[in-house]
């Protein structure tokens, strides 16, 4: 048999619990509960990232070879709760690029704070201009955090162009 538990079951608060079952005749005999299972409730999103995220090809904008290699974002996970087998996302103006930029965390990254992303040349930048990057963490229950660690970035991508180049002589 399969049962579907309802979140109005009063689940109570987050944490570990032990389901159980039983069964009831139809003359309504109710046998031994019986197996168990060990299950944690997890209804909390992981926290925003405080800090901004960091691009080192933001300074002076992000070229079109930087975007062909892949822009480095490392992001702050101070204050996010995040655990090991999290998921980092980037996101460019509040949601997801066109093909997501996400990372699963690792114990590594957890104990140093810190997660890399990098964002592949074909995530969907979009047009040149001005691009707010942020991130946000979803936890291993499928709890979505708030996005955070906002940062302003230029996409320029174009090269310049010279339209006319006049030569003088000079005279000596």
């Amino acid at each position: 048999a399969s049962v579907t538990i309802g979140s109005n079951a009063g689940w109570g608060a987050d944490g570990s619990k032990t389901l159980t079952a039983r069964v009831t005749d139809v003359a309504g005999n109710i046998g031994t509960a019986g197996g168990s299972l060990a299950v944690t409730l997890d209804t909390t999103a992981p926290s925003a990232p405080t800090n901004a995220v960091v691009v080192a090809a933001a300074a002076n904008g992000i070229s079109a070879a930087e975007k062909t290699t892949g822009v480095a974002v490392v992001i702050n996970l101070t204050g996010t709760n995040a655990v090991a087998g999290d998921t980092v996302e980037v996101l460019l103006g509040g949601a997801a690029f066109t093909t997501p930029v996400t990372y699963v965390l690792q114990a590594a990254d957890i104990a140093s704070n810190s997660a890399s992303v990098t964002i592949g040349t074909n995530a969907g930048w979009g047009a040149d201009g001005s691009k707010t990057l942020a991130a946000r963490v979803t936890d291993v229950a499928g709890n979505v955090g708030t996005a955070g660690g906002s940062l302003a970035v230029t996409l320029d991508t174009t090269a310049p162009t010279v339209s006319t180049i006049a030569i003088t002589s000079a005279t000596g």
